[in-house]
């Protein structure tokens, strides 16, 4: 959302709405279970505690490689400028700020987010939703961690939004679940992501999204579902 001084918020268009991709990276990758959840994200993190950029992944260290750093790299704000070199995806982990969304994003910004591709063969979910699944090594590709050893689709969420529409009007960029720019807490990081594998009779895929910057979020409203095919 965009809030303007006076404390009202427009939401900020987006783009072609939202790329979902199904990566298959590693091996004997398993398709997900019916009921299978997870959780992806961390609605109430404000800052990113890892070096950026990021170091190249052949020199990540064991910091670099915990679940929780590889939480934070999962997220992505890309400054999109499509006459200048692009920016790689997951390239940035916090929202730039205002004055450089303004000067360098002349395309907008693509929030993005990894879900974890390691499972632990046994949990369709867990209390936290995230406790049964983890994170490969290398984010997108990589080998899983002890205790998570069946491999399941790499799920990539991605959203244009057109920040260029607010160009030099007063206010600030907000995410919908309230995570902002600010003096205290100039880094947040932007949002969770739900998934859920479901089928019924019409056999649907769903899932739902958590602080975004178009629209204030709504658990009815702002679930998206979309068919998918059972994999036996």
């Amino acid at each position: 959302m965009f809030r303007y001084p006076n404390g009202t918020v427009e939401s900020v268009p987006q783009v072609g709405g939202m790329l979902a991709y199904y990566l298959l990276f590693g091996n004997n990758v398993k398709a997900f279970p019916a009921g299978f959840q997870m959780l992806s994200g961390d609605s109430t993190r404000r800052n990113f505690t890892l070096p950026f950029p990021d170091p190249p992944k052949s020199l990540w260290t064991v910091s670099d490689l915990s679940q929780t750093a590889l939480a934070q790299k999962a997220l992505g704000f890309n400054c999109l400028n499509y006459g200048d070199k692009p920016e790689p995806s997951l390239y940035r982990h916090s929202l730039p700020e205002r004055g450089f969304i303004d000067s360098q994003c002349a395309d907008g910004l693509r929030l993005e987010v990894a879900f974890p591709s390691c499972w632990n063969g046994k949990d369709m979910d867990s209390p936290n939703h995230k406790s049964h699944v983890a994170y490969s090594s290398l984010i997108f590709d990589g080998s899983c961690p002890t205790g998570f050893n069946v491999r399941v689709p790499t799920i990539f969420f991605e959203t244009i939004f057109w920040t260029p529409k607010f160009k030099g009007v007063a206010g600030a960029f907000v995410l919908s679940n309230g995570d902002e720019t600010g003096k205290a807490q100039p880094e947040p990081t932007f949002e969770y992501l739900s998934f859920t594998n479901y089928y019924s009779s019409r056999q649907r895929l769903s899932w739902r999204l958590h602080g975004w910057l178009g629209s204030k979020f709504s658990p009815k409203r702002d679930q998206h579902v979309h068919k998918s095919k059972r994999h036996d």
